[in-house]
């Protein structure tokens, strides 16, 4: 049997609210009166989780179907005339009130809210007027519903940001409609959307409270006598009951909890639609936006994408783009982008929002209208595009007009603005706005708050900007400690970390560049070692959120481990959204009830000093993780107990505009230069230098481009001479670099002037004469200054251990395997050397690990070494097939003291749904395994192993945002964690003769033992250069290996197992 209309309008009002408030939804924490684990999931017995689909990689497809959907331009001009109608004369007053609630859906419907929160309120005072609550009959036919009217209000008051409005009117109408009997339906759409307002102000006890009072409504409608309203009430309690329990899950921080009765508030949903018949289809869909919202929470960001993607098709099929509707639901799927960081595809998203908004004709004074163009500036903000996202902010501020108040309400105490005023050499207009607010933003917040922190540290930069170096070096001294110290769980808790990540290290560079760069003076040694101890910090970034978030995943194979990394992940959640939930509420033009902020003031403190507690207790029980997601940043006297009489470290910082060099030895003075060369300049000259040795689609020998030996010198000549004081006496250099650096081998650079004429004779011979680093000093890279103790105080474990094993040449599809035998590589041919393939997976729209080209030439090259190492080539070579997961998980790698991976090393973002870095392994369509293929990094990390070295030898770290840089950095401390003492890997595709001859050199000379891993890589490399040539299929001489591209490949990673270091 279907419901009738009024049915239908009290769900369809339900879900108008949870659109309006959508994407503003946050948490709070658990009070001492909580619902129990237990309680919560006896409400619904029945909840399974269920999987998510893989999304593909870029959103080409979402941005097609939006270009082929149409707005419905008759649907817009009936919508506005209804909004500049006037009301009906001498009419009833329910016919007036009708009116005005269906100019409210228009206006809705339209972005027009401030039209619609008027419209609204209108009806509701003609409902308090004539005290009506129950069903209002109307001339047409049709049947208005006065829960609509007063849970809309309700709603609206919330989203103008008039918190205290809500919560006074919602208590006023459940004291109109305190009878319960012949009530109850009409009680639970109020609590519904008092429990959704107590949600969105982080109260758990106001939620809780609404919550006991529907259970006393449920059960009076239980008892109802018709037939109809037990049929609905039975398919009504479980989707009102799984909603409930699911923002209080969030509220108490268990989002995986949560997240099965999101699931189960969806199912419900869809069942109780179908049996209303008739019905609005955001009812059904408006779940996924929460469910999404979960999944980004608990950092599952693909399986969050996947629910937003599907979410926005299907409403896209009943609204088109000719509702506001619409754009929220955009507006989701771009929220999973900014936590991804994937800025320029949410900027092409946000744009289509705002080509909506044009065809919903929706003025420019709209704050709906204005909110979305702000929204757009912010991903501007993002990706640092400063004169973009200024246009947006004046865009908004024009549109506004003289509205300071909505303005203010936009903007709030978001950072955004401001910063894109310092940014684009404004600095005077953001001292004005910050400069007042800074007090009362401590007095909120608290002084050692990170926010109240970051605007400390912008209006730093904008006084430094403005020359007024005494109030900039105060507010900088008071901000830098806050956000050095910041942690994984104090930076963010929703999509807004790789925002926070940057301007965070805007904030640390203007500080470096204020204290290092002060005019004509040379910058005093204080300012030199405390610039040293805090670049680690700076340098963290998004690598340092995947380790901590990988390292988190790999901890559940330790039961008690797992158990306190879980508790201080919950506490670091709720307390970083509890205190956005404070700024929130206690910011702009919003009205709240101040009895509240002391309540959460104090649950503030009381978490920090639960959080502190724990890493403490981390820090004791599992020192080894600690070291891992919460490095400590050491000093120049710490780093000298762990370096060698040879050794020397190298440590770099690439800002804006300069880029900084230390450099300390065993004894002596911290040697330190700032040079001339920024982010951009340092990224040329390192592509111009990568072309030669990664030159991409070359068809013959000859076309290996020149290196250029006068652009490596200068390199050299700026950034290494002028602080060789530090290193000349040293044979060792460790070196942590940044920016382009990490994408090349600092050993391929010239230590002199060297002539590029070419010899007419033996081709590459040229390139013996040069001077390389590579003939005097042997170069170990470190992911960072804090991973020196980490390395070195990582002993091999006792026991006999076996020498190699080795997983190469996996088959990435069915086709690769059928045609293993006869097909041959994708490679570049010249005289016999082959050109390794690389993933061509980031042109492409999706992508899977199909896509993948083999890599048959690596088969020879693990087998090679497999020789030189007299291993097992039965028991100890994981070729084609048995390259797997399967195979990498299962075998005892423990045993072994090299452990080789000749496959591709990707990136998040390389395949669909890949969101750490990850080795290539066979598909399991070709394995029949249940694994997915990708040994990601949080499967590394769970890995047990003893080894001297772990091996990638197909990875490429070249890319403009240096992510893939970060990968391998990411992939070393990996290893790291799981017992590997030093990592060997490629930084471009290699050539196959040439890199199995060196690997045999290199692992001949270790396993001899008398130098150690970075020397024997270094002598390895001479030879290559001064020694060796390749000969063609008859045995005649072809070239010399003297060129980079050749011997230059292979870094080494972490511990270069020098016996004379410090511990």
């Amino acid at each position: 049997m279907k419901l009738k209309l009024r049915d239908w309008l009290m769900l369809k009002i339900r879900t108008l609210v949870a659109v309006v408030t959508i994407g503003s939804a946050v948490i709070a924490c658990k009070t001492d009166e909580t619902l129990s684990v237990k309680e919560a999931l006896e409400l619904t017995a029945d909840v399974q989780t269920q999987s998510y689909e893989i999304p593909p990689r870029t959103v080409e497809d979402i941005l097609a179907v939006l270009d082929s959907v149409k707005v419905n331009p008759t649907l817009i001009h009936k919508r506005l005339e209804l909004l500049q109608s006037s009301p009906p004369l001498n009419e009833p007053w329910q016919e007036i009130a009708d009116f005005h609630y269906r100019r409210w859906q228009a206006a809705f419907s339209l972005g027009r809210n401030e039209q619609a929160i008027a419209e609204i309120r209108s009806a509701l005072k003609l409902l308090h007027t004539h005290d009506k609550r129950g069903r209002i009959k109307l001339k047409r036919g049709a049947s208005l519903f006065t829960p609509a009217i007063i849970s809309q209000s309700i709603a609206m008051e919330t989203e103008f940001g008039n918190f205290a409005n809500a919560k006074a009117l919602t208590q006023k109408e459940l004291t109109r409609f305190n009878d319960y009997k012949g009530n109850a339906g009409k009680v639970l759409d109020i609590l519904d959307v008092a429990v959704d307002n107590a949600y969105k102000a982080g109260n758990l006890a106001e939620l809780k409270d609404a919550v006991s009072e529907a259970q006393i409504a449920f059960g009076l409608w239980a008892r109802s006598n018709k037939p109809r309203k037990q049929r609905y009430h039975q398919r009504a309690k479980p989707r009102f009951e799984s909603k409930w329990t699911a923002a209080q899950l969030e509220l108490e921080g268990q989002w995986s909890k949560a997240e099965k009765f999101h699931q189960e508030h969806l199912r419900t949903s869809r069942i109780l639609s179908g049996y209303v018949g008739q019905f609005p289809k955001q009812f059904e869909i408006t779940p996924k936006l929460d469910l999404a919202r979960n999944l980004v929470m608990q950092d599952r960001l693909s399986e969050a994408e996947s629910v937003a993607r599907s979410a926005l098709r299907e409403i896209l099929k009943h609204y088109g783009k000719s509702s506001s509707v619409t754009i929220h639901f955009i507006g989701s799927l771009v929220d999973v982008l900014m936590a991804q960081g994937r800025f320029e595809e949410a900027i092409r998203l946000q744009n289509a929002n705002l080509e909506i908004l044009g065809g919903l004709k929706t003025p420019p004074q709209s704050l709906f209208s204005a909110r979305q163009q702000f929204k757009l500036g912010r991903i501007f903000a993002a990706a640092q595009d400063w004169k973009q996202a200024i246009r947006m902010f004046e865009a908004v501020r024009s549109g506004l007009g003289r509205n300071s108040e909505a303005f203010d309400r936009i903007l709030g105490n978001d950072l955004a603005y401001p910063l894109a005023l310092v940014m684009n050499n404004r600095p005077r207009e953001a001292v004005s706005l910050l400069k007042d607010s800074i007090d009362q933003d401590a007095a909120r917040l608290g002084t050692e708050n990170l926010e109240v922190s970051e605007r400390r540290g912008v209006l730093a930069m904008a006084y430094d900007a403005l020359n007024s170096a005494t109030a900039a070096k105060q507010l900088f001294e008071s901000a830098v400690p806050v956000l050095i110290n910041a942690r994984q769980g104090d930076l963010s808790s929703s999509s807004s970390k790789h925002n926070r990540i940057a301007r965070r290290n805007l904030i640390l560079d203007a500080y470096l560049s204020f204290s290092l760069d002060a005019g004509d003076k040379s910058p005093s040694k204080q300012s030199i070692a405390e610039a040293f101890h805090i670049i680690d910090a700076i340098r963290g970034g998004t690598v340092q959120f995947a380790v901590a978030g990988s390292a988190a995943r790999s901890a559940i194979g330790d039961p008690e481990l797992a158990q306190i990394v879980r508790r201080e992940q919950d506490t670091a959640v709720k307390l970083a959204t509890l205190t956005e939930i404070l700024s929130r509420i206690t910011s702009g033009s919003s009205t709240v009830n101040k009895n509240s902020t002391p309540a959460l003031r104090e649950q503030i403190t009381t978490l920090r000093s639960e959080r502190q507690a724990l890493l403490q207790e981390i820090e004791q029980k599992f020192p080894e993780y600690a070291a891992l997601v919460r490095p400590k940043s050491p000093t120049v006297e710490e780093v000298r107990t762990h370096l060698g009489a040879n050794e020397a470290l190298i440590s770099f910082y690439v800002g804006k505009k300069r880029t900084y060099v230390w450099s300390v030895g065993p004894k002596g003075q911290l040697a330190f230069a700032s040079v001339e060369i920024g982010e951009q300049q340092l990224q040329e000259m390192v592509t111009r230098l990568r072309n030669a040795v990664d030159p991409g689609g070359i068809q013959f020998l000859k076309d290996i481009p020149r290196y250029n030996l006068d652009l490596a010198y200068e390199l050299y000549e700026k950034l290494f001479e002028p602080v060789s004081e530090g290193w000349k006496d040293a044979r060792h250099l460790l070196v942590v670099a940044d920016g382009a650096l990490a994408q090349l081998p600092i050993s391929l650079l010239p230590t002199k002037p060297a002539s590029d004429r070419f010899d007419e004779g033996l081709l590459f011979r040229h390139y013996r004469s040069v001077e390389w680093l590579a003939h005097t000093h042997s170069v170990t890279m470190l992911p960072s200054v804090a991973s020196l103790q980490t390395v070195r105080t990582s002993k091999a474990l006792p026991g006999e251990r076996r020498p190699f094993v080795g997983f190469g040449d996996p088959y990435f599809n069915t086709q690769q395997q059928q045609k293993a035998q006869l097909a041959e590589a994708k490679m570049v041919p010249f005289r016999g050397i082959r050109l390794r393939s690389a993933p061509q997976t980031r042109g492409l729209a999706s992508a899977g690990i199909a896509d993948l080209p083999r890599l048959p030439d690596t088969r020879t090259e693990i087998l090679s070494v497999a020789k030189s190492l007299n291993a097992d080539p039965k028991q100890d070579v994981f070729l084609g097939e048995r390259a797997s997961e399967t195979s990498v998980k299962s075998a005892d790698l423990s045993q072994y003291n090299v452990i080789s991976f000749a496959t591709h090393g990707l990136i998040p973002g390389d395949l669909n749904g890949l969101e750490q870095p990850a080795l290539a392994l066979s598909s399991p369509k070709v394995t029949g395994e249940r694994e997915d293929g990708l040994l990601a990094m949080d499967e590394v990390m769970a890995l047990r192993l003893n080894a001297d070295w772990a091996v990638l030898s197909a990875c490429n770290t070249a890319s403009a945002d240096g992510r893939a840089a970060e990968a391998v950095s990411g992939l070393g401390r990996a290893f790291f964690y799981a017992g590997a003492r030093s990592l060997l890997v490629s930084n471009w595709p290699v050539m196959s003769e040439a890199t199995t001859k060196l690997m045999a050199e290199l692992f001949t000379l270790s396993a001899k033992g008398s130098v150690n891993r970075a020397e024997a890589l270094r002598q390895a490399r001479v030879k290559m250069i001064d020694d060796l040539v390749a000969r063609d299929d008859k045995g005649r001489i072809a070239y010399a290996y003297a060129h980079p591209i050749f011997w230059a490949p292979f870094v080494i990673v972490g511990d270069n197992g020098n016996r004379q270091a410090g511990s």
